[in-house]
């Protein structure tokens, strides 16, 4: 296959197409929807290194490709759908060439970087990835793409070298960073639920076996895994199938130049819906795509902004607190601080009934017109019980003491003039003792007057 200036022959293709479903070099396939930025494709010599970013594409479980870094021996090339080449992080326009680089656009709008290493990387533009090498690198490669050993049972390897047997395992294993969850489990088929979408998807997906298709079928026959990845892609892309379908088209059309077989079709009638706006999936991060003449309008899920949902914007921009409530951000999320009467995630529920979550601490709830009251076992109180009593709650303390929680008890500092545990004793002029030298007090008023024994004078009887 010449390429550029380069003479390549080409042995093993691994790609990444739709929702994406993967093919390793070895021809293993599986499906993986991380949402994060993963490692595609890598060498032992660490000659080059292929990351895929992926994220979801429509509001539902599916992922797509949003944008691919080639490292080839230091020189990296960044490709994000809907956005300019850029390389070393400086836009450069098409044709490029350095270095035994060459970068070109191939079928519109998509790219492709052929090289003096053996190695050709194609991006359609969309969701589509193609890996193509020669056989100089058969055993020394590794990541999602497996290790081209000519064994399809050991693609699963880790970075550790670890055989793992669940494609989640293996995927999650060549993420980078930790900045974004692991995936849990592999999606069911979406159409499995969804009857009139996964007719809608069989009708329009069948056009793989026909004309002009079918010129290729008896080279890669569409039912070894193409058409229901196709029917996958159009029930997974709730807000914009037509762009999944277009994306399998493509997937089935490259594989087939692969080997030798043109297939021109993007011109016909009956595929123009291939043409339209948002048939290039333009919005990011899950935003839903509508077509607007010869344009497209994003709709940004919550958090994202701009043309193509493509920043990330304030959590509370969409306001989703409702009747009154106050929003806060809180990371990528946010926090609604509700208006009295009003209470749930957003606001949106009125505290009119009694539910499990009603009264704590074992309250026990009554419903009281359009609100609720709740009852609080001994040592609880507020509206929802949800406060311990104190021993102070009470006021325990009389005549201005102030009240302090020891432990499971209290403590009243008295006021001036009183004493008592409570404070509730008001403190006469002989409690402190005056007379002196057995001197007998008498309280006078707010003072005192002390009866001095035999031999003893003074107002204490403390002269002789």
């Amino acid at each position: 296959m010449k390429l550029g200036c380069f003479l390549i022959s080409v042995v093993a293709v691994c790609s990444a197409t739709g929702d994406p479903h993967y093919k390793t070099f070895d021809g293993r396939r599986y499906n993986f929807m991380g949402k994060c930025e993963y490692v595609l494709a890598k060498d032992s010599n660490e000659t080059f290194m292929i990351l895929q970013d992926s994220e979801p594409c429509g509001r539902g479980k599916a992922t797509c490709t949003n944008a691919i870094t080639v490292n080839i021996q230091g020189t990296i090339i960044y490709l994000r759908r809907g956005e300019n080449v850029l390389v070393n992080g400086a836009n450069v326009t098409l044709p490029y060439s350095n270095q035994g680089i060459n970068i070109k656009t191939f079928k519109k709008r998509g790219i492709k970087i052929t090289t003096d290493i053996d190695l050709i990387v194609e991006y359609n533009g969309v969701f589509n990835i193609f890996v193509k090498v020669t056989n100089s690198y058969e055993g020394k490669l590794s990541g999602l793409c497996g290790n081209f050993n000519g064994k399809r049972d050991d693609e699963f390897k880790t970075p550790k070298d670890r055989l793992v047997q669940k494609a989640v395992t293996f995927g999650n294993s060549w993420k980078i960073g930790d900045s974004c969850p692991d995936v849990e489990t592999v999606e069911e088929d979406p159409c499995k639920n969804a009857s009139t979408r996964a007719q809608k998807a069989k009708e329009e997906c069948s056009a793989l076996k026909k004309q002009p298709f079918s010129r290729c079928k008896k080279a890669l026959d569409p039912n070894a895994g193409y058409i229901k990845d196709c029917e996958y892609d159009v029930c997974a892309c709730e807000d914009n199938p037509k762009a999944c379908l277009c994306e399998s088209f493509a997937a089935y059309e490259e594989e087939c130049d692969d080997l030798g077989i043109e297939i021109k079709w993007k011109h016909l009638k009956k595929f123009s819906k291939c043409s339209s706006p948002c048939s290039s999936a333009p919005c990011r991060n899950g935003g839903k795509c509508t077509e607007e003449g010869n344009s497209f309008k994003c709709t940004c899920l919550s958090g994202f902004k701009g043309k193509r949902c493509q920043k990330k914007g304030s959590p509370c921009s969409s306001a989703p607190c409702r009747n009154g409530g106050k929003c806060k951000e809180k990371g990528n999320s946010f926090k609604c601080t509700c208006l009295a009467g009003f209470e749930g995630k957003r606001c949106q529920q009125k505290e009119s009934s009694c539910d499990s979550e009603s009264c704590f601490n074992g309250g026990k709830c009554s419903n009281v017109g359009d609100s609720f009251e709740c009852k609080c076992p001994s040592g609880y109180k507020g509206k929802r019980c949800q406060q311990i009593v104190s021993p102070c709650d009470s006021g325990p303390c009389e005549n201005g003491g102030e009240c302090s929680n020891v432990g499971n008890s209290f403590e009243c500092k008295c006021a001036s003039g009183y004493k008592g545990k409570r404070c509730q004793e008001i403190v006469s002029p002989c409690d402190s003792g005056p007379c002196e030298n057995e001197g007998e007090c008498s309280n006078v008023g707010n003072s005192f007057e002390c009866k001095c024994p035999s031999g003893y004078k003074g107002k204490r009887c403390q002269e002789i």
